[in-house]
């Protein structure tokens, strides 16, 4: 049977382009969320999620259900835009609680983009950064020039904190999510800079 997860909509507005970074010296340490649960689907994302995504006991997720479509194997944008906001949320949790299983079934197994995240979280972990989600924006969703595929520019705003620095950086990002066997997995994640 198909696990079909349906993520509550966020209101997501397109924000304006540049990146911006200011820094400060805080001695607050973000909060992390509980240890996951394991369960058979994707954490929901609601309205407060972002807000909420340090302190919330994440679940360990599955990749989403790409729709039926009579006779089309594309998936429609509300899943490709679900599978986004959703991951956005949860890599939050994994980089604070350094646990990949967090966000390790939204991504393609064996591909370049699987190991590049689960890096990103170990040396996350290994710096002593912490990070708070304060906005995720989704922009624009387009189909690929490759089939089965869209393109998703998200424009995330974080707080990220190491030791005593406390910095806010706004990342723009454009996801490459693949509809694969009935499964949306993202495929390639493109940042235009990093954490730190």
């Amino acid at each position: 049977m198909k696990k079909i997860v349906f993520l509550l909509s966020i209101s997501l507005l397109v924000t304006g382009c540049g990146a911006k970074e200011s820094t400060s010296s805080h001695t607050a340490n973000a909060t992390s969320p509980s240890s996951p649960a394991p369960t058979d689907h994707v954490q929901a994302a609601s309205p407060q999620a972002g807000e909420q995504a340090a302190q919330q006991t994440a679940e360990e997720p599955q990749a989403v259900d790409a729709p039926d479509v009579a006779g089309d194997a594309k998936a429609d944008t509300f899943h490709v835009e679900n599978i986004v906001s959703g991951y956005e949320e949860l890599i939050v949790g994994a980089i604070n609680q350094q646990d990949f299983s967090y966000v390790q079934d939204f991504l393609l197994p064996d591909s370049p983009v699987y190991q590049e995240q689960q890096t990103l979280i170990e040396e996350a972990g290994k710096k002593g950064i912490s990070v708070k989600l304060v906005d995720s924006r989704i922009g624009e969703i387009k189909e690929s020039d490759q089939p089965n595929e869209y393109l998703v520019e998200v424009v995330t705003k974080l707080e990220i904190t190491k030791g005593n620095d406390l910095k806010t950086k706004e990342i723009k990002k454009v996801y490459t999510v693949l509809s694969k066997d009935d499964q949306l997995y993202i495929k390639e994640i493109k940042a235009d800079q990093s954490l730190e």
